[in-house]
């Protein structure tokens, strides 16, 4: 990301914004721009919007969502990995902490982005066991992310 505020955006959406993370001063958020999305933010995190996070760097990896518009700042590996490297740091559960640290191997290790989507997509049903909504699927992934916007506007 640019700067801690610009967001690094995943892709474009079906309304034809986008949505992306941004990260502040209380850690990284879900964010959306575009007509119906006029720069939505989502924060500071709760454990819904981690769930949203974790269901967005799915979608991110399994490549769910059109490439992001012109003119917005795309998201990379990079941006990922530092998501996650942030997840693993404020995690309060150490099983959830330790689910964190095996998708930022694979994102270091160079595995395929179907194989970090599994490994997120564990990370879920890590919070799912306690009591975080989880999801099973990438195209559940998108939803999760949707409803994460909904909840911050």
């Amino acid at each position: 990301m640019a700067a801690s505020n610009d967001p690094a955006v995943v892709g474009t959406l079906p309304d034809g914004g986008w949505v992306g993370l941004a990260m502040d001063a209380a850690g990284y958020r879900l964010t959306a721009g575009g007509p119906a999305h006029p720069r939505v933010g989502v924060g500071p995190p709760t454990v819904d919007q981690r769930s949203a996070l974790i269901a967005l760097a799915i979608v991110y990896f399994e490549e769910t969502l059109p490439a992001p518009p012109d003119g917005t700042e795309e998201a990379t590996h990079r941006d990922m990995a530092g998501l996650l490297g942030w997840l693993a740091q404020t995690a309060l559960a150490d099983e959830e902490r330790r689910s964190a640290r095996l998708v930022l191997d694979a994102i270091e290790d160079g595995l395929p982005g179907d194989a970090v989507a599994v490994r997120l997509m564990e990370m879920l049903e890590v919070r799912r066991g306690s009591g975080a909504a989880g999801v099973a699927a990438p195209v559940e992934a998108l939803d999760l992310v949707l409803e994460g916007l909904s909840a911050g506007s």
